[in-house]
């Protein structure tokens, strides 16, 4: 048995199966066909909750093992295990990239000797199934962090919105909320929901007193519009014009007017008065150049750039499409590559990252179809690898609700399903009322 796949046993002999698992060790990497064997039935073991020694890997792999007599002899043998399993997934990946590498390179040989003729064809394949392995090769990544298994970056502060925390909170235990050094992919069609959401996030956070980033497609003057009219409550026409109006008085059954309080919690004065309407529209417009910065969409191969000129807590990129796709072969590599390295960044400078993928047409299909569809943008790695949750949008069924279903969770989760309330008067989403509007 070759030296990588002794050190993969070595390493579940020494109880490190769990680490490996964390690591992103993949079977398919491992050169021995019972090391395979033998890694996949330790994860099967982890999974169940059962012990992983010698006699429960052994009668979980009767029959499957080539030499079940050697795999029995490198239990045997006394250490602590010198090669730290880190090391162990390096091993394994590389031996596996430079397998693969080897095959691509015989296989552009024979094509160069045989059809010469038709480069102008085969190349671009050939290009494509390298960049799908150098995609494949960041998968393998054997550093210890946020980008594999159950470890999941601290909560920073929640959000006011509750359905927010139950969904990024996955089975964490921790309650949720925006996390530090955590990457969360937005996926869905025009006109689902992920802009709003996008703008729900940001009056949640400037709310609050805390730092956003906008990267945005969308004009500067209609980002500072949206989220004024959700942070304030004023009217479109008041924020267009950016003037408060006089408004009919609303009345309570106690035949009180509205009215308004400052942060101290005294009464500022009556809502419906346009000097009062003013004074608060002043506030949130203060309120968002302090807490608010903007950036063009030119800026979305910049991100790091951003992050370290405004130190924001949250990062919104809103919204990834097939006009994005940096890589002129395939459009899967390509935004596969652009979600990676987004998380890449936000793990490294420890922000809350939200980026907002358009679903390509042919998944938009099965996606209307089906509520519980799981959909990849145009194929794309976002799920996969590249992301620590990632959440679609859509419609529901129920006029004014929004419905998420979140189809990958590194906090841990299943697939699950949440839903908000559109405000309509805000144009965000909030927790679903007790007792719907009529």
């Amino acid at each position: 048995m070759d030296d990588i796949s002794t050190a993969v046993i070595t390493s579940i002999s020494h109880g490190y199966t769990e680490t490996l698992l964390h690591l992103g060790l993949k079977p398919d990497g491992v050169p021995d066909n019972d090391a395979r064997v033998l890694y996949d039935v330790a994860v099967e073991l982890h999974r169940e909750k059962k012990k992983i020694n010698l006699l429960a890997l052994m009668v979980r792999a009767s029959g499957k093992l080539q030499n079940a007599e050697a795999v029995k002899s490198i239990f045997s043998l006394n250490g602590t295990g010198d090669v730290p399993p880190e090391d162990v997934v390096k091993g394994v990946r590389d031996n596996y990239l430079q397998n693969e590498v080897d095959k691509l390179t015989r296989r552009a040989n024979e094509l160069r000797g045989d059809k010469t003729k038709e480069i102008s064809q085969w190349l671009p394949v050939f290009a494509q199934k390298l960049q799908s392995l150098t995609l494949h090769a960041r998968a393998y990544d054997s550093r210890p962090s946020a980008h594999r298994g159950q470890i999941v970056a601290p909560v920073m502060f929640r959000s006011k919105v509750q359905e927010y925390n139950r969904m990024f909170a996955g089975k964490s235990g921790d309650g949720g909320g925006y996390r530090g050094g955590w990457y969360i992919a937005w996926i869905g069609p025009t006109g689902r929901g992920k802009t709003s959401n996008a703008y729900t996030i940001g009056a949640d956070v400037i709310g609050q007193g805390k730092r956003i980033t906008f990267i945005s497609k969308e004009l500067q003057n209609q980002i500072e519009a949206r989220l004024l009219l959700a942070l304030s409550g004023l009217t479109i026409e008041e924020v267009n014009k950016r003037r408060g109006m006089d408004m009919q008085p609303r009345i309570d059954s106690g035949g009180h007017c509205d009215v308004w309080y400052d942060s101290d919690g005294a009464i500022l004065g009556e809502w419906h008065r346009a000097e009062i309407r003013q004074i608060v529209m002043h506030k949130w417009e203060e309120a968002m150049e302090a807490y608010l910065s903007l950036y063009p969409w030119e800026y979305l191969n910049r991100v790091r750039d951003v992050i370290s000129w405004e130190e924001p807590d949250v990062v919104i990129v809103d919204y990834i499409g097939i006009a994005d796709n940096p890589d002129k072969y395939s459009v899967q590599a390509g935004l596969g590559r652009v979600s990676q390295n987004m998380e890449t960044i936000f793990h490294e400078t420890k922000k809350s990252g939200h980026a907002f993928f358009q679903m390509s047409d042919s998944e938009k299909v099965a996606y209307e179809k089906n509520r519980l569809h799981q959909v990849i943008p145009y194929g794309a790695a976002t799920i996969l690898h590249p992301a620590d949750q990632a959440i679609q949008t859509r419609i529901s069924d129920i006029p004014n609700q929004q419905h998420y279903l979140r189809t990958k969770c590194r906090a841990g989760g299943d697939i699950d399903e949440f839903k908000t309330f559109f405000d309509k008067s805000r144009w965000i989403y909030t927790d679903v009322p007790e007792r719907l509007p009529l």
